[in-house]
This record gives structure tokens, sequence and C-alpha cells, in this order.
């Protein structure tokens, strides 16, 4: 039967993983307290998620960046480069 392949696979029932996904997303996104006899966890102590950058950087060049003069010549003196 499909229960003992899930069994065998380590797969959780579908409805033990709706009730995980559940309670997941009261705690973490809606901040709602989980039952008492669930856990003790305090949702106003879970640490936001870090969103990082929408979009790179250098799409939106500034023009204080970035300066596109010329720079000039660049052999102005003897330059040594070692590993």
């Amino acid at each position: 039967s499909t229960a003992a392949l899930q069994v065998i696979l380590g797969i959780p029932p579908l409805h033990q993983q709706l009730q995980r996904e559940a309670r997941g997303t009261a705690l973490f996104r809606l901040r709602l307290p989980l039952s008492t006899n669930v856990s003790d966890i305090d949702p106003s102590e879970i640490e936001e998620k870090a969103t990082g950058w929408s979009t790179h950087p250098s799409e939106y060049l500034s023009p204080t960046q970035i300066s596109l003069d010329d720079g000039g010549n660049i052999n102005t003196g003897l330059r040594i480069y070692t590993d």
C-alpha cells in the first residue's frame, strides 16, 4: 500500500506535512505563538531572515560611484609585480 511505501522511504504522511507547514507559517511568518502543548517558542525571539539586495548594484550606478573620465597615461613609471 501507499502508507507502507511512505514508511519504507521515510516520507511522513501528507496530513503531518501539512500540519508542519501550517505551524511553521504561523510561527515564522505570522509570528503567532503555537499552543502550549506543542512548543514553548516565543515568536518575538525568532530572528528575521536577511533579505539581501533585490538587484545587483552594478545595474544602478550613480555618478559618484564610478568615474568615466580618462585616467591619463598608465605608463607613469616603474612597476614591479610579485607573487
